[in-house]
């Protein structure tokens, strides 16, 4: 048949012993086990090809007791699988020995038992594979009490792997590449096995390495790809953007940066940080030392902040802080002219605007019981004032 060569090779296999169980009512049924003294052994010792035509075994059985009774009326069965004919080309169950066997002294083998036996079975293995062959003894102690035992003759009918042209793997990326390659071994095959353990089609390659695939179109035909070995790089951290007052800021630890704002990149802003220059969707794209880029979230500017006062001429006071319900501001000195009160929320949209009156140490009561709690900035504006204090609101 071709080039196909399995070759049978003989395991040995020993099963062992009976344990005579106390009688109660009908005698029992002792099985055999290791160490109670009947000892049964079974082998098929022959090494041979199949290559088509009928292959020829022997099995060889032995018996030895090593128990101070003595056992008599053995028989002793044969269970071949379907795979294995008797040698006169009978299939199914046959005793060995149609007469019972003769006694078994204490301490004292029976003569070896050998059966001529056919395997027939020409079925194309991918792995090897162990067949049995079944031998059952039954046999009575010099009490009356039966037992039983049995072994198990084992051979290896070696499998083959046809082997297809090479497999043709196909890739999505390149390599180098950053994060991860698809590899495809192509639909339509009955089992996939690629070098990392992995069973189905794709794989997701995500370190840098050696790969390959085998497959299965149908039993025992396998096909190997090629190995291919692949660069992958990780992706940077995706940058997390922070804003203080009108400044946007990100971790310096990429290799470079490049802002954009609503989508479009930004000419010269190539730093960890960035002056929002007016409202907008700000976003940074960084690259690490592989060149592999990540992105940030976008950051949503809709107000800038307030810019830095100049110096007052008057003390402002601002209690309680934090604040609940309200805070009072006070200002020490003669006001001669009204000023406008601003409270201002962190992305600087007004929340808060009452008028101070001009007077002698003018105050006025702000009302924050219905604010988020926070930290909020009070404006003060007029012709001889312009001031700047923090409110925090719990």
């Amino acid at each position: 048949m071709g080039n196909r060569f399995t070759s049978i090779r003989a395991l040995f296999c020993l099963a062992c012993a009976a344990a005579l169980l106390p009688g109660m009512g009908s005698a029992p049924v002792a099985h055999a086990q290791q160490g109670s003294g009947v000892e049964l052994a079974c082998s098929i010792e022959d090494t041979v090809s199949v290559t088509g035509e009928v292959e020829h075994l022997t099995l060889t059985v032995r018996i030895k007791n090593t128990t101070p009774r003595t056992f008599t009326d053995a028989r002793l069965v044969l269970l071949p699988p379907p795979s294995v004919m008797l040698d006169d080309g009978e299939h199914g169950s046959k005793e060995i020995e149609p007469d019972p066997l003769p006694p078994w002294q204490p301490g004292t083998p029976l003569p070896e038992i050998t059966w001529e036996l056919r395997y027939g079975a020409w079925t194309e293995f991918c792995r090897d594979t162990e067949i049995c062959v079944q031998v059952l003894g039954t046999a009575l102690d010099s009490t009356g009490m039966p037992i039983s035992f049995d072994c198990c003759a084992t051979f290896v009918v070696r499998g083959v792997d046809r082997a297809q042209p090479p497999l043709i793997v196909t890739m999505t990326g390149s390599t180098p590449s950053c994060d991860s390659i698809v590899l495809d071994a192509g639909p339509g095959y009955a089992r996939y096995h690629w070098s990392t353990g992995d069973t189905t089609q794709h794989l997701v390659v995500r370190q840098s390495g050696r790969y390959w695939v085998e497959t299965w179109t149908a039993p025992c035909y396998l096909g190997i790809s090629e190995p291919h070995d692949l660069e992958v790089y990780p992706l940077p951290a995706a940058p997390v953007i922070t804003r203080t007052h009108n400044t946007l800021t990100i971790p310096d630890e990429y290799a470079s940066y490049q802002w954009l704002r609503n989508g479009v990149p930004m000419p010269g802003e190539t730093g960890p940080q960035l002056t929002v220059p007016g409202p907008g969707f700000y976003r940074v794209v960084v690259t690490n030392m592989f060149g592999c880029e990540n992105s940030s979230g976008e950051f949503d500017v809709t107000v800038l902040g307030i810019p830095a006062a100049a110096a007052s001429a008057f003390d402002v006071d601002l209690f309680p802080l934090p604040a609940r319900d309200a805070a009072v501001v006070r200002l020490q000195g003669a006001m001669a002219h009204a000023a406008q009160l601003t409270l201002h929320d962190g992305l600087g949209r007004i929340v808060l605007s009452l008028r101070l009156e001009a007077g002698e140490n003018p105050s006025a009561r702000l009302d924050v019981a219905a604010l988020p709690a926070g930290m909020y900035v009070l404006r003060i504006r007029g012709a001889s004032v312009n001031a700047r204090r923090l409110l925090p609101v719990q």
